[in-house]
This record gives C-alpha cells, sequence and structure tokens, in this order.
C-alpha cells in the first residue's frame, strides 16, 4: 500500500483486506509524500516484483512474505525496496496485517522469486 495509489484504492484496500490496526495505517498514508496528485510517480512504479516466504505454511492461516520491488526510488538508493508482510487467512482471503512496516533496501534477488510471471 501506498499513498501513490490514490485515497480511493488505499482506503478501500485497507477496510476490505486488512487487519489489526487500520486507523494507525491510514493515517500515516495520508501523511506520505508524495502526495497522489504528485505529477511524477512514475519512479515509485516497480518495474519488477519479487517474494520470498519467510515463515508460516502457505497452506495453513498465517504466513510471512517478503516483497522486493525494482523501482527507480530504490535503484537510486542502491538496490531494490523491501517489506516483509505478515498476512492471515480469514473468511476465504488473505488478509494483510496493519500498519505494514516501512520498506527497507535490498540488495539484490537472491533467494525471491518473481512475482506475476507465468511459466
Amino acid at each position: 500500500m501506498s499513498a501513490a495509489a490514490g485515497r480511493t484504492v488505499y482506503e478501500a484496500t485497507i477496510e476490505h483486506q486488512g487487519w489489526g490496526d487500520p486507523a494507525a495505517m491510514l493515517a500515516r498514508l495520508r501523511s506520505e509524500l508524495p502526495a497522489p496528485d504528485d505529477a511524477d510517480t512514475a519512479w515509485l512504479v516497480p518495474a519488477a516484483l519479487f517474494y520470498r516466504v519467510l515463515a508460516g505454511d502457505p497452506t495453513g492461516d498465517h504466513v510471512v512474505v517478503s516483497l522486493l520491488a525494482d523501482t527507480g526510488q530504490a535503484r537510486t538508493l542502491g538496490g531494490l525496496s523491501r517489506v516483509d508482510l505478515t498476512l492471515r487467512w480469514l473468511d476465504g482471503d488473505w488478509r494483510l496485517r496493519l500498519p505494514t512496516p516501512g520498506p527497507s533496501r535490498q540488495p539484490g534477488t537472491a533467494g525471491y522469486t518473481p512475482l506475476g510471471v507465468s511459466s
């Protein structure tokens, strides 16, 4: 979730696909920059995404997944943007624990699998 996605998108995602402390997540996103109406947010859009299961069982009810995003912003900082997220299976769908942690820098994709690539 990112403020760059726009308020309509992130508020609906939090409401329907989150658990934990949605109020804290909404407060953080509403204060983030760039604001959704900024003209140039293209440098935040991932050119590629990667994932890795860090803990838990994807066939169970909890899992911790690490996501890497290859963005212009992350490349400028010398790597990829990494965020580790906790998911819970609830009412037939995965829900994201809120608030999510902030991203960190990851130097490479070793141990990660491309996301969205069909085999």
